[in-house]
């Protein structure tokens, strides 16, 4: 922030945080950084029981936190562990011993992944920081204001599945009161649920216009002073409840009673007095910039900025043997009409680690290519955003080449990585089959990737999904055979039996009779409860005299017939 600049304060709290650091600390990286690409929500022990978080106080086990549901049940934070046990049965909670070392070191990896919106991010003072400070004052130009700013952290913590509020004030003390006491709801909702507050429509978007942030505290409690306990204790017995009630009172009788603590933090809430505060150090940022002396618009000089760059990553790199997986490609762009540079992102995400700068170059291209830019380029900005060991391949003696050439992973790695270039990246994904008894929900798309193949010498390596079945075989054998071809609605057929409810004897498909040789089957399929209707159906597989094999259903609720699906 440049000297003279007022503050602008950015809250990020996150109630009962003791208790939601277990949903963000599996996504931490070996370096204690976020992943959100691997983003796999999980939970310690049980995650059905209620959770209650506890300490040791001298010789007794209290409850420090308990979850919401643990709250319906009776257990408030300060009882001891055993009253806790006998309310709630010691087979019905989920025990987690109180560790502020890991509650701090995953506070302070959310800390560095908030860093993308601003430079200085501090924690909470004290012993059990909840909350973020981001120093916003200078930033927001470059996220479109304060209420798009507002908008982007939402949505990026939402993603993190962690409950939170959020405020926008002129200090830190300020934001944290409004965050902390404000807001309707006092318990954060849920954070097994993992539901961001902000999206919740009945809480207000907090952002405190520069100077105005007194009409809203006033409103406060006195506890969000953050005053000692034994001044809220004197306060509470003269009857004075509210800030605004406080600071009512003549300032040489508040500093004759309490010292000068009360009318300072009143000075540091409004932003007249600096707030300490001790921002985390910036990690250090693998980020390259090419600036123009004249803008430039030809997409060439652009790409040939953009290949100096990425040589000196590759150099950067290279002696650690870790590739890049993820790049951030910033371009600044000039208004021809009112000269002001906007900062125009795109973003990369690479199938395996690679410095290859060819490769890197090509996919660069493809996304420039597809942008319109209305103005002149003055500066290209290149960010490693993610970063893994490189793969190891084992070279060959003599390299193929044609139509012999040796599909390895990295050549098809490449391939994805062009096509998401140049469709997107939600445009490529592998259909696998799961083992949903409904036909038509029984797949689902993945992104693809790679694991070792045979280990003869020409064979290429598999690709399937990671954590899925190898083969369509390995991954359908729970159920009998399912046909290749699958109608996308299914069909409605005529079907004659012998019975009402007999095996078919003939079909009649889009006005043609055909005569039945074979049948196999029932298979009855019925879905759970929890899908809403209940679906129950009668699938059999038909082969008709001509050859053709059809799979067809009988919707045993309204008795009618379709066909679903033909075996090639």
């Amino acid at each position: 922030m440049s000297s003279g600049m007022p503050r602008r304060i950015l809250c990020v709290y996150f109630p009962r945080w003791c208790l939601q650091r277990f949903r963000v600390e599996p996504l931490l990286g070996p370096e204690g950084e976020l992943k959100l690409q691997t983003r796999v929500h999980q939970n310690t022990g049980d995650s059905s029981l209620p959770t209650v978080i506890w300490f040791r106080q001298g010789g007794t086990v209290r409850v420090l936190v308990p979850c919401p549901r643990a709250e319906e049940l009776g257990i408030r934070s300060g009882m001891t562990l055993a009253e806790a046990l006998a309310v709630a049965g010691p087979q019905n909670l989920r025990l987690e011993a109180w560790d502020p070392q890991a509650d701090r070191r995953v506070l302070e990896a959310l800390g560095y992944f908030c860093q993308r919106f601003a430079p200085a991010v501090a924690l909470e003072p004290g012993d059990r920081p909840e909350s973020l400070f981001l120093d916003i004052a200078g930033t927001t130009p470059y996220f479109g204001g304060e209420e798009a700013l507002w908008d982007q952290v939402s949505q990026a913590l939402s993603s993190l599945g962690v409950s939170f509020r959020l405020a926008i004030a002129d200090s830190a003390g300020a934001a944290w009161a409004i965050c902390r006491f404000a807001y309707p709801s006092q318990d954060g909702g849920n954070p097994e649920e993992g539901k961001s507050e902000e999206k919740t429509p009945k809480f207000p978007r907090w952002i405190i216009p520069p100077g105005q942030v007194a009409d809203v505290l006033r409103s406060l409690p006195v506890a969000a002073l953050r005053l000692e306990e034994s001044t809220l204790g004197i306060l509470h017995q003269l009857g004075i409840r509210t800030i605004g009630q406080l600071v009512a009172i003549p300032s040489e009788e508040l500093v004759s009673r309490f010292g000068r603590q009360i009318l300072r933090r009143w000075e540091e809430y409004l932003g007249r007095v600096p707030e300490v505060l001790a921002f985390l150090p910036s990690p250090a940022e693998l980020r390259v910039v090419f600036a123009w002396e004249d803008p430039v618009s030809n997409l060439e000089v652009l790409l040939q900025g953009a290949e100096e760059l990425l040589q000196k990553l590759r150099k950067r790199l290279l002696p650690q043997n870790e590739g890049i997986i993820a790049l951030r490609c910033t371009v600044g762009v000039e208004s021809t009409e009112t000269s002001t540079i906007r900062r125009v992102p795109i973003e990369i995400l690479l199938h395996t680690p690679t410095l290859d700068c060819k490769h890197l170059a090509g996919l660069l291209a493809l996304r420039l290519e597809q942008r319109k830019w209305e103005g002149d380029i003055r500066w290209i900005e290149l960010q490693v955003t993610q970063r893994g060991p490189l793969p190891t391949e084992q070279g060959e003696l003599i390299s193929g080449t044609g139509p012999q050439r040796k599909v390895t992973s990295k050549v098809l790695g490449e391939l994805f990585d062009r096509l998401r270039a140049r469709l997107g990246e939600k445009s490529l994904g592998i259909p696998c089959l799961t083992g949903d008894v409904q036909p038509e929900r029984a797949y689902e798309l993945v992104p693809p990737s790679f694991r070792a193949g045979s280990s003869k010498e020409n064979t290429p390596p598999r690709l399937f999904p990671e954590g899925l079945g190898e083969s369509r075989e390995e991954q359908g054998k729970a159920f009998p055979p399912r046909p290749l071809t699958l109608l996308a609605c299914p069909l409605p057929i005529r079907v004659i039996a012998v019975s009402p409810w007999g095996t078919p004897a003939q079909v009649v498909v889009r006005g043609k009779r055909y005569g039945i040789n074979r049948v196999w089957g029932p298979e009855r399929i019925e879905t759970g409860w929890w899908r809403g209707r209940t679906i129950r159906r009668d699938y059999y597989r038909v082969e008709t005299r001509e050859g053709q094999q059809f799979w067809i259903f009988r919707h045993l609720e309204e008795g009618t017939w379709f066909l679903h699906g033909t075996f090639d």
